[in-house]
């Protein structure tokens, strides 16, 4: 999936409903990706920008869920 092609009416037409799945699946594997490269370790100037990543994409998988 492109998410560049995704749009608001795409996402709501119940007939698109795999969308949705699809996009929370590619967000939560961004989320798992970003979590363990904090966990791995990363430099204090990296941290925020990660954290600031992270905490983005829990924000968009709890938006994904209200829309589903």
């Amino acid at each position: 999936m492109n998410l560049n092609d995704l749009n608001m009416d795409l996402l709501l037409n119940p007939e698109n409903a795999y969308l949705l799945k699809e996009l929370k699946e590619e967000v939560f594997s961004i989320s798992v990706q970003l979590k363990n490269k904090m966990d791995s370790g990363v430099s204090v100037g990296e941290i925020d920008a990660y954290r600031g990543l992270y905490l983005s994409c829990q924000n968009a998988l709890a938006i994904i869920d209200k829309l589903g």
